[in-house]
């Protein structure tokens, strides 16, 4: 069986708008790579939502980042920071990859 490296995933879903401002901080914090999607619907304290496709910033975006455990804390508390006063949800949980020297 092949060894498994624990690492940690962090997940961020926010506003469309904001993509590119959370971008900058992960490049900043050191992140070494990470994924964007966009998400075309939901449901939270606002109630559902859907994307928009004529305006895709009013639509929400999920960010996701796979780092060792102090790189992952470190990003999650800074945009924990920068987003507080956003509807923004902020996930961090374990996670086991094959290739150690890619995270």
């Amino acid at each position: 069986m092949r060894q498994l490296f624990r690492k940690k995933r962090l997940e961020i879903i926010v506003e469309g708008a904001l993509v590119e401002t959370v971008r900058a901080l992960l490049d900043r914090e050191g992140a070494t790579g990470y994924t964007i999607s966009s998400a075309s619907s939901g449901r939270g304290d606002a109630g559902r939502w859907q994307r928009d496709d004529i305006t895709p910033a009013l639509g929400r975006a999920t960010i996701l980042v796979v780092a060792n455990e102090d790189v992952a804390r470190r990003l999650a508390e800074a945009t924990d920071d920068l987003l507080t006063d956003h509807a923004a949800m902020i996930l961090l949980s374990d996670v086991e990859v094959f290739r150690d020297a890619d995270y």
